[in-house]
């Protein structure tokens, strides 16, 4: 989503005459609407996202009232940690960016050197949509009315990681980052639905976090299965003489 904020604040600043403030702060009006239409995603997940990148300083909004949409603000603080990374990533050359009036030259650009800088790795720039997690997984062949809630609450905790933007994400007690958790998160498959709800059908104590205790059964399923696969693996060329 940030990388579609940024591509539009380069027409803003084409047409500051007419999405700058009073200050001269150039905006971008992006609805939850338009997003929304884009993507496919339900109101409730894009406005997850926002407050996500609100959270994380990465954007600012405000409205007059009710009645008008958000403006939208690229924070300085994140310009500044654009200019940063792109410095990096250029081996010193560094490019101008005018924090004070937000005037920067082909800000998506810029996102795109820093969402491939090997210190980020969060894929906050790309949404994936409920309908591409429910083909992931054979949404349609698991579903059945006993286990149609769960389902879905898989669907919406696999979205959540895979969309969001805050460095780490909470795996049982312990912070992780989110590039370990979405490259689990991304290999989810039918084989890991089923293995949860069969795990989640056995356990008869009482869960008191049942998002957070999904979110840990999946990524542990997801890394259960590749500690077998590489057992496997090692097995299979050890019998066969293989190096």
């Amino acid at each position: 989503m940030l990388a579609m904020i940024l591509s539009r604040l380069e027409l803003s600043q084409i047409n500051s005459e007419r999405f700058s403030d009073e200050s001269g702060r150039v905006y971008v009006i992006y609805t939850v609407e338009e997003v929304c239409e884009k993507f496919g995603c339900s109101p409730e997940r894009i406005n997850r996202i926002f407050k996500e990148l609100e959270k994380n300083g990465m954007i600012e909004r405000y409205r007059k009232n009710r009645l008008t949409p958000y403006r939208i603000y690229i924070t300085d603080a994140f310009y500044d940690i654009l200019k940063s990374e792109v410095t990096n990533v250029q081996n010193g050359k560094s490019r101008v960016c005018k924090t004070e009036s937000h005037e920067c030259s082909k800000p998506e650009d810029i996102y795109n050197e820093y969402i491939y800088n090997d210190n980020i790795k969060n894929k906050s720039s790309i949404i994936v949509t409920d309908d591409e997690i429910r083909e992931r997984i054979e949404y349609d062949c698991l579903y059945c009315e006993e286990n149609a809630g769960m389902l879905d609450e898989l669907v919406m905790i696999i979205s959540d990681v895979l969309n969001g933007v805050s460095p780490t994400v909470k795996i049982g007690k312990d912070e992780l980052p989110r590039s370990l958790v979405v490259s689990r998160f991304d290999k989810i498959d039918s084989e890991n639905i089923v293995s949860v709800l069969w795990q989640l059908n056995r356990n008869k104590t009482k869960i008191k976090n049942m998002r957070a205790y999904l979110r840990m059964m999946l990524y542990n399923d997801v890394e259960t299965s590749e500690c077998e696969e590489t057992a496997a693996l090692a097995e299979f060329k050890a019998r066969y003489g293989i190096d």
